[in-house]
């Protein structure tokens, strides 16, 4: 864990991003505006939930991903899945958000798993280690089925 928290500090101090495909510059090719992030629940059961994460997770917007996935640790969820398919970017905001969640569900006797990781979304998690701290799957369908198996 102190190796993680020492890359992420390396990641925020450098200001070094790592960009997943799509617009890696921040700015949309077509209209040249920066993308926005949305967090929308797909899902809502009383054992758990599926939270959608579309577009870029930076330090500007991380704030409204933790309320969202806090919210879901309040009212009692037994397992969060955290669809990313429509995800275009991560900081190291991002990430460190994700661990956070993921430490005070697992102290709560409760577990998060990723699904829907893109080819680039998939690397800064292979390349910050984060991909180990993770259940990951390949579709909604998988992570829906491991959680309901648990």
């Amino acid at each position: 864990m102190a190796a993680i928290a020492s890359f992420l500090s390396f990641l925020y101090k450098k200001q070094l991003h790592l960009y997943a495909k799509g617009c890696s510059s921040g700015l949309c090719p077509k209209f040249g505006f920066i993308k926005a992030m949305e967090v929308k629940i797909i899902q809502q059961k009383t054992a758990g939930c599926v939270i959608a994460v579309k577009g870029r997770v930076d330090a500007s917007n991380v704030n409204a991903l933790h309320e969202a996935l806090e919210e879901q640790i309040e009212n009692g969820v037994r397992y969060l899945l955290v669809d990313l398919e429509l995800m275009e970017y991560i900081s190291s905001a991002g990430l460190r958000v994700l661990l956070l969640v993921a430490k005070e569900m697992q102290s709560a006797g409760a577990y998060m798993a990723l699904c829907g990781l893109r080819e680039g979304i998939r690397q800064v998690f292979e390349i910050s280690g984060f991909f180990a701290l993770f259940n990951t799957f390949a579709s909604l369908q998988e992570g829906l089925d491991f959680c309901h198996r648990e």
